[in-house]
């Protein structure tokens, strides 16, 4: 039963980590001058990258000591990769790669998506010039 507990909050950490990735979306293609708003959605996605490699480890059964929980947060960039390898080693690193290349593709389809609807056609001119 605490397996089972400890498997839906990893899921619904990736889910928010893919909402996440759609919030870049959207700020890079209406709000992009913003710095208030990256600082708030760097940190939003350290914490929700960190707190999906804490909910991982539970279900691994490989658990993070809070000393480390700490730097996964400053160098969430690095630590999550090393995190995945760190528990399953070659599968770890193509999780690595294909939860990026996931994250990247949501993050164009929303930026794109969002640029069209907002400035239409003059946004794709801007692109071919």
């Amino acid at each position: 039963m605490i397996e089972l507990a400890h498997r839906r909050i990893r899921t619904h950490m990736l889910i928010l980590l893919f909402l996440v990735s759609i919030l870049w979306g959207l700020h890079s293609a209406l709000t992009w001058q913003s710095e208030g708003v990256r600082l708030a959605l760097t940190l939003l996605t350290a914490f929700v990258v960190t707190h999906c490699c804490i909910a991982d480890s539970r279900v691994v059964g490989k658990p993070i000591l809070l000393s480390f929980q700490w730097l996964m947060f400053l160098f969430w960039g690095i630590s999550a990769p090393m995190y995945l390898v760190w528990t399953r080693r070659l599968r770890g690193a193509a999780l690595a790669i294909g939860y990026l290349l996931l994250l990247g593709i949501l993050f164009y389809m929303t930026f794109f998506a969002t640029a069209a609807l907002v400035h239409g056609s003059a946004f794709f001119n801007q692109i071919r010039n």
